[in-house]
C-alpha cells in the first residue's frame, strides 16, 4: 500500500498528516509546536550587538551588524528538525510521497535542508499558510488544488 505524508508547517508549527493511498481518510500523526518561531528577533538574542568605532571616530561608536538573522537562523533550526523527522520516517519506510504545504520562505527553508533522498520523494509542494486549518482544508490544498 503506497502512503503519503503531508506536512503542513509554519516557523511556529507543523503538523504530519498520513494518507494511505487506499483510503480517502487522512490522520494526523504528530503535531509539533516551535514557539521560538514566533518570537521577534531581539527576544531571541541574548546579548546587545557589539559596538565599534570607524577610522579615527572616537566619540560616536556604532552598532555591529549581526552575522546572522536571529530569525532566520531559529526557522532553519525547526526545519532541520522537521527534516530529520522526515528523514526517519523514509528509511524506516513509513511514505511513499510527500507533499509539503508551507508558507514560500519557509517553504524554502524546508527544502534547502531536506536530505536528497528524502527531497527526491516530493510530489508536490504548495507555499501557502494552512497549518491552522483543519484536516480535511489541508487535504484538499495537498490533493486537488492546483
Amino acid at each position: 500500500m503506497k502512503t503519503t505524508w503531508i506536512i503542513a508547517a509554519d516557523a511556529s508549527r507543523a503538523r504530519i498528516f498520513e494518507l494511505p493511498d487506499d483510503t480517502r481518510e487522512m490522520h494526523e500523526l504528530q503535531d509539533f509546536a516551535h514557539p521560538e518561531g514566533r518570537a521577534a528577533g531581539r527576544d531571541l538574542v541574548a546579548e546587545p550587538s557589539g559596538r565599534f568605532y570607524g577610522k579615527g571616530e572616537r566619540v560616536q561608536g556604532h552598532s555591529a551588524n549581526e552575522l546572522s538573522d536571529p530569525i532566520h537562523h531559529e526557522n532553519e533550526l525547526f526545519a532541520r528538525a522537521l527534516a530529520a523527522i522526515l528523514e526517519e520516517g523514509r528509511t524506516d519506510n513509513r511514505y511513499d510521497a510527500l507533499v509539503l504545504i508551507a508558507p514560500p520562505k519557509f517553504l524554502g527553508t524546508l527544502r534547502n535542508v531536506l536530505p536528497k533522498h528524502a527531497d527526491k520523494l516530493v510530489v508536490r509542494t504548495v507555499p501557502k499558510d494552512v497549518v491552522k486549518l483543519g484536516p480535511d482544508e489541508i487535504r484538499r490544498y495537498a490533493t486537488e488544488l492546483a
